[in-house]
């Protein structure tokens, strides 16, 4: 295994910053980084607090706009974010406010869009049991709840 030298403290918040200027990023990725580039612990949490002063990285600022992207363009559910979010360690409170941003229409609009698109992809299953389930599957997979993916698949798409 290589060994690489560590950075000073300066070196890396200012890389940091400059990352935070371009994308959000949460606290997590950011330690995350840090501890990649052999910072320690103490001197992590100094350089993030700095950064949270200063109003580059924010969890909620980083947990809105991750909700807007993945359910807008990537067009998952909101088990799936949430559970991204999780893996993230945005904190509950945060993420359940982030999901409540989004648009009831756009989200339902976005299950029967990925309904039909896995629908046209099974051709001529769709009308069995299997192939309703498999419909069903996916839809959970993207993270959407059971209780709208079945009154959509009801409802005929």
């Amino acid at each position: 295994m290589i060994q690489r030298k560590s950075i000073g403290t300066a070196i890396a918040t200012t890389r940091l910053e400059n990352l935070c200027a371009r994308a959000e990023h949460c606290e997590s990725e950011l330690a995350e980084k840090l501890r990649r580039w052999g910072i320690g612990a103490s001197e992590s949490a100094e350089i993030i607090s700095g950064l949270r002063k200063h109003r580059f990285v924010d969890n909620a600022r980083f947990a809105r706009a991750f909700v807007r992207d993945k359910y807008r363009f990537a067009r998952w559910g909101r088990m799936k974010i949430r559970m991204a979010l999780a893996a993230k360690r945005i904190s509950k409170e945060i993420v359940d406010e982030a999901l409540e941003e989004i648009d009831e229409d756009i989200y339902t609009e976005n299950l029967r869009h990925i309904i039909a698109a896995k629908a046209r992809s099974l051709g001529e299953e769709t009308s069995s049991y299997e192939g309703r389930t498999k419909i069903y599957r996916f839809a959970i997979s993207r993270g959407y709840e059971s209780s709208l993916i079945s009154k959509i698949l009801k409802s005929g798409q």
